[in-house]
């Protein structure tokens, strides 16, 4: 497994660092692109329920659609405004044309 440490590039390594300083992680793990890795994750996912192995297609994996729409959030409700009074009217004033 390649960690942090392992790292050659001082820029990404010192971005990375940002970041973990930042979130604070119980675990960073860094990818590296193998098969071995990619068969060791694919091979959690259908442990856990995430991917499934497709029958009779090789390594090929499907996975399912959540379709249940998650719940939203109900939102706090914003303490009503005391309704504003009106201005009083300025009356206009008339000409009494006689």
């Amino acid at each position: 497994m390649t960690t942090l440490k392992d790292l050659k590039n001082a820029e990404l390594k010192s971005w990375l660092q940002g970041w973990v300083d930042l979130c604070k992680p119980t675990d960073v793990y860094i990818c590296n692109g193998s098969k071995e890795e990619y068969d060791s994750l694919c091979d959690l996912m259908v442990k856990t329920g995430t991917f499934i192995k497709l029958k009779d297609v090789g390594q090929q994996y499907g996975v399912e659609a959540n379709v249940q729409e998650p719940e939203e959030p109900e939102e706090p409700e914003e303490p009503e405004e005391p309704a504003e009074e009106p201005e009083p009217q300025e009356e206009e004033e008339t000409e009494n044309k006689n």
